[in-house]
Parts: C-alpha cells; sequence; structure tokens
C-alpha cells in the first residue's frame, strides 16, 4: 500500500525543505485541493504531480468517504459547541443583523466546493460564513482554519490509502491534534524526535534530481524508512524504562551506520545534503508505562516532553517523551503502532533545542 503524507493546513507547500524531506521518504505526497479544475499549483508541486509523486485530495471526495451526513453532523457538533467564540456567533445569528458578525480585517476566503451544500447552508443562517457572487465564501481567519483542521481530520479516518498528516509548523500540528492536559490513556502518544540526523537533499538539489535519486536508491531508502518504523513500533512495546534506553541505545548504534553509509550514498552521486529533523507520533502502546516508571524513579510529578535522549554523531539527538492529545477518535485504529502524525523540518533547528532531554544515553 502507498504511504502518503497529507501536507496540512494549504496547498501549496511553500517549506521547500518540508516537501523535499516528504516526496524523498513518502510514496506520495499530499494536500487538500478545492476542485479538478484547480490549476494555480506551485512548478515544485507540479513536477512532482508529473512525475506521479503528488496527489490532490478533492473535498467533494472526502464528503463521500464516510457516511453521507457525518461530515455534515461533524461540522455541526464542532460550530456549534466546540467553543464559546463559535456559540457566540451562533448566538448573534439568531438575534439579527448578520454583517455585523464580519471583521474585514479577519476575513479570509474559501472555495464553495470546500463545503458541500447542506453544510454551506446551515453555516450561512449561523452567521459564519457569507457568499460571494465570485464562487467564494467569506469567513474569519479562525473558522476557514478549523474547517480545514475537519477536512485533513475526516480525510487521514476514511482515505482508503495508508495516510498520515505532515507539517511544518507545530501550531497546526496542535490544531488537528490538540494538546491536553487530561492525561488518561485515550490521549496519550509518544513523541519520537530526530534532530540534524535525518539525511535530506539541500534546497539548490533541484526536484529532478531527488526522484531520479529516489528512484535509483529506492532500496536504501526503503531499508532507512524500515528502521524508523521498527523504531516506532519498538518503542510502542517497551513496558518499562530498562527496555526504553535499551532500545534507544540499540537504535543509536543503527541510526551512526545509516547516516555513515547515507553520507557516502550522497557523496557518490554529488547530491548536496543536509541534516534535517523531524517527530513523528505514536499512540502509546507500553512505550508510556517505560517513560512513567522512568519518571517515577526519578521522583518527578509529571513526565517531562523529552525524557530519554541519546546523541548521535557530532550535533544530533534522539529523543524520546510524552504527548497528551486528542487523537484516538481522528485515526484509523490500523495506525497505532506507527507514526499517525509528522513535524518536519529540514533546515530549521531548535525543535528539541526548547525541551532539554533530561537523560542522555
Amino acid at each position: 500500500m502507498l504511504q502518503s503524507i497529507l501536507y496540512y493546513p494549504t496547498i501549496d507547500i511553500k517549506d521547500s525543505a518540508w516537501l523535499r524531506c516528504a516526496a524523498l521518504y513518502w510514496d506520495e505526497v499530499c494536500s487538500i485541493v478545492p476542485n479538478r479544475d484547480y490549476n494555480r499549483f506551485s512548478p515544485e508541486i507540479l513536477y512532482l504531480q508529473e512525475r506521479g509523486q503528488y496527489r490532490a485530495i478533492y473535498p467533494k471526495d472526502i464528503f463521500t468517504l464516510g457516511k453521507p451526513a457525518e461530515f455534515s453532523n461533524m461540522v455541526k457538533r464542532y460550530f456549534l459547541h466546540s467553543s464559546n467564540i463559535n456559540r457566540r456567533y451562533w448566538k448573534h445569528a439568531e438575534q439579527a443583523n448578520l454583517v455585523q458578525l464580519y471583521d474585514p480585517s479577519l476575513s479570509a476566503l474559501i472555495y464553495y466546493e470546500k463545503i458541500p451544500p447542506e453544510v454551506r447552508r446551515m453555516l450561512t443562517e449561523g452567521g459564519l460564513i457569507r457568499t460571494e457572487g465570485d464562487g467564494y465564501i467569506e469567513t474569519t481567519e479562525e473558522f476557514a482554519t478549523q474547517y480545514m483542521r475537519l477536512l485533513a481530520e475526516f480525510a487521514i479516518k476514511y482515505e482508503d490509502h495508508n495516510i498520515v498528516i505532515g507539517t511544518d509548523r507545530k501550531s497546526k500540528l496542535n490544531s488537528i491534534y490538540p494538546q491536553t492536559y487530561t492525561r488518561k490513556d485515550d490521549n496519550a502518544a509518544i513523541c519520537l524526535m530526530l534532530e540534524k540526523c535525518l539525511p535530506i537533499p539541500a534546497n539548490d538539489v533541484s526536484f529532478e534530481t531527488l526522484l531520479d535519486f529516489k528512484e535509483i536508491h529506492r532500496d536504501e531508502l526503503l531499508s532507512l524508512q524500515f528502521k524508523l518504523l521498527e523504531f516506532e513500533r519498538g518503542v510502542a512495546e517497551c513496558e518499562n524504562d530498562i527496555m526504553l534506553k535499551n532500545h534507544i541505545s540499540a537504535f543509536r548504534i543503527t541510526w551512526e551506520k545509516v547516516l555513515s553509509e547515507s553520507e557516502k550514498l550522497y557523496k557518490a552521486e554529488k547530491v548536496n545534503f543536509v541534516l534535517g529533523s523531524i517527530i513523528s507520533f505514536i499512540s502509546t502502546g507500553g512505550g508510556m508505562a517505560g517513560l512513567a516508571q522512568w519518571a517515577q524513579q526519578y521522583a518527578l510529578a509529571k513526565i517531562p516532553n523529552i525524557a530519554v535522549g541519546a546523541a548521535v554523531g557530532m550535533a544530533g539527538l534522539i529523543g524520546i517523551g510524552a504527548s497528551y492529545r486528542k487523537f484516538k477518535e481522528r485515526i484509523r485504529e490500523d495506525m497505532t503502532e506507527e507514526g499517525f502524525a509528522y513535524l518536519i523540518s529540514a533546515q530549521k533547528s531548535g525543535l528539541l533545542s526548547n525541551h532539554h532531554p533530561v537523560e542522555i544515553l
């Protein structure tokens, strides 16, 4: 089955480093596109599409993936009950002049095709959106962002591909899988972090060269992907802190060998590369028990963001920590033992720098 990554929240992907990483390590990159007539893709996306490495996901198709009224009910439930702001919109809508609800400084435009007719009617009557004659809907920035989140969530849950969410912005990851302070098993996830130790073609490498490199070295890249998948699944099975430490130590040895082999590979092909960073989120499994045991031994009231870390090479770092997020009902059950969300940053440092690991192996 194809391994796909859905970029959230925009159509085009302006972060060239993110796009290079996703194009190299996933079978295809996806984004949500208004309709099949949309023609304003970036040259990079158009080239990936030509090479079969990019796939547009259309809202009209998303609406038909689940039960007929499920998406409509999801939108209605969210915007009726999710926040005080949205409840205020609906309250005002019942009173009178809808125009007063719109602040031009906050307006954002989204396509008709992104909203089914019954949902559009409900939201218009509720004062959350207003229609324009040029094929657009006007709404607030907040509404547009949250609506796109629901689209992405619905796609991840019902797409027939093995698809995960990916972004280059922590705030957007928090939007679709919100952090929560309710520390329960059903919202506990493990975050696996590789900082400055993931080989990615540099920005001066053309996408043609990148995809040729990917085709030529497909076996080596698949092996690397499998090692990452093994790492994720292994962490999910760690039932105590000893298992957790042993697993990360073994992976560090494996990954240092990967980095050495990758450097030779890139240099042999005369392809410049950088060491990027990536965070993946997996369902807790036994890993959270191992982190909890570790925290107990250190008499910590709670598990820090990064509990166990291992230095890799000159500047790299592997980290394992806890992340409490609302994700259980938003992903398929068959995705629980491997990454369901990825935060990627190839040239920006500091994904981990603000969360100093407590223990370096």
